[in-house]
């Protein structure tokens, strides 16, 4: 059922499922004695907690958790650069250690939830709705709820062209009661680990940035 879980990407109900599954393995340390059974429990546990689709969980629960977080009236920091004629607020904070800044919008949007989240998943049309997007495509699509990207933007001069490798999560909870139904779709970019085994453009003239 986890496994299932997961790789329909109901992740509440697989971290459900987690806690209960940590919940039998309280149950069996309480009545077993020391020895040899004991012993292969815990390995189990443990081969269990270490297996891809239980990492995998941990973090897509993690990016989740945070990008909530970030949207929610908990997040502290933010300064609101727009809001007052436009439809959406627009806001900034400092990002700690980097001379960047974090971003967020607000808004609400009169469109059909599919409309909405097209406009993330359509990579293919993103040179035309993306301005100063050159270059986008899709490197990996494992299933309808995730997938990498490739985009580059050509920046005017003297900037140099930027280009990422993103990642995204859709996580569909509309089965949950109140504020918590809702679709989520997350968006990252990668590490240099992450993006092992990518066909990604090598990056070794000193135009782009990445």
């Amino acid at each position: 059922n986890i496994v299932h879980a997961i790789r329909s990407n109901e992740l509440a109900v697989a971290t459900i499922y987690c806690e209960r599954l940590r919940q039998s393995f309280a149950h069996l340390y309480s009545w077993l004695e020391d020895g040899e059974e004991l012993e292969q429990l815990q390995a189990f546990q443990d081969r269990l907690e270490k297996s891809r689709e239980m990492r995998q969980l941990a973090f897509d629960t993690a990016r989740l958790k945070e990008a909530k977080f970030e949207l929610g009236p908990e997040s502290e920091g933010w300064s609101l650069v727009s809001g007052k004629s436009w439809p959406y607020s627009v806001e900034y904070r400092h990002a700690d250690g980097s001379n960047l800044h974090y971003m967020r919008i607000k808004g609400n949007v009169t469109a059909p939830l599919y409309y909405c989240v097209a406009g993330i998943d359509d990579v293919q049309s993103y040179q035309k709705l993306v301005p100063l997007c050159s270059e986008a495509r899709q490197l990996t699509r494992p299933n309808q709820w995730k997938g990498t990207s490739y985009l580059r933007v050509a920046t005017p001069w003297p900037i140099t062209h930027r280009d990422c490798v993103v990642q995204g999560l859709l996580v569909d909870e509309l089965h949950l009661p109140g504020e918590d139904c809702c679709v989520t779709v997350v968006v990252n970019s990668m590490t240099e680990e992450e993006m092992e085994g990518l066909d990604i453009p090598a990056t070794s003239d000193s135009s782009i940035v990445r």
